[in-house]
């Protein structure tokens, strides 16, 4: 048994009656219809939050994971242009003093470069040339090959 207040006057009665003793209102139907439809009213607005949740967090995943797979199939259609051109063969073919023209024609365009500036020393470029299992990184002084490196050839 709880204690429930009276609608009417406000004092305190048990749930399990009829009327209130101190005013005489019927207690029982309008109690359970008033508390029925508040807790029916939180259920709805929880199952809409926890769906409003599930549908964001769906779509952020869907964009995450698709944002991925777009990024992973260009690095694979890229590393299979550039796979004709890195390997052992041509890798041999590049000699220190080359131009940086020289060596795009024959490993092709690098997929990635990065340059610094160092003083006393001069410009160095680092461009890199990959395949699906091989990567080969020419160093270039002012312009010209100085040093060159691979892995997986």
């Amino acid at each position: 048994m709880a204690l429930i207040n009276c609608k009417e006057c406000g004092k305190e009665v048990s749930n399990m009656a009829e009327i209130c003793p101190h005013c005489g209102v019927k207690i029982i139907a309008n109690q359970t219809k008033t508390n029925t439809k508040v807790n029916a009213d939180s259920n709805n607005k929880g199952a809409l939050y926890a769906l409003i949740g599930i549908i964001i967090l769906l779509v952020s995943l869907g964009m995450f994971f698709g944002g991925l797979n777009n990024i992973s199939n260009k690095s694979i259609s890229t590393s299979a242009t550039q796979s004709a051109s890195v390997s052992r063969t041509n890798y041999d073919k590049i000699k220190d003093g080359m131009t940086e023209t020289e060596v795009k024609q024959i490993l092709g365009s690098p997929i990635g470069s990065s340059e610094s500036t160092t003083e006393g020393v001069g410009t160095i470029k680092v461009k890199e040339y990959r395949s699906l299992t091989a990567i080969i990184q020419i160093y270039f002084l002012e312009g010209k090959v100085y040093m060159k490196n691979w892995t997986g050839i």
